[in-house]
């Protein structure tokens, strides 16, 4: 990934850590959730992905996937839910969004860079803004 970068939202600094330890090759950036934990503070148009934590309240992850999907800037962007094992019923949530997966966490190096390639092809084959 060339131009842009990373966004990682809601990781804890150990969950950030491993994040930039798994893509060392790329930029990753944190972007800070509000106090109310619901709300990104600012949304980094310059992302190529988008990875989020899936916060305790499936409403609040599902309203930060929505501020990115409805933002005209961010639309586009990939959606990588990184979701707790015993939680999988956000998955499904944001795989209905269009353009986003989830991977449970903890996840390895490997499989975070097998989904994000695999979110990279599909995104080439279906263009921006389709499904």
């Amino acid at each position: 990934m060339a131009d842009g970068s990373i966004a990682v939202v809601g990781a804890s600094e150990e969950q950030f850590v491993h994040i930039k330890q798994c893509l060392a090759d790329w930029r990753c950036e944190e972007a800070v959730l509000k106090d109310e934990g619901n709300e990104i503070s600012s949304i980094p148009v310059t992302a190529l992905l988008v990875i989020l934590f899936a916060l305790k309240n499936k409403k609040d992850t599902m309203a930060i996937c929505s501020q990115i999907r409805n933002h005209p800037q961010t639309a586009a962007i990939p959606i990588l839910l990184a979701i707790n094992q015993y939680d999988i019923t956000q998955g499904s949530s944001v795989k209905r969004m269009g353009n986003a997966t989830f991977i449970i966490n903890p996840f390895k190096e490997e499989e975070l860079r097998e989904k994000i390639e695999q979110m990279k092809k599909e995104s080439e084959n279906h263009g921006p803004g389709r499904n």
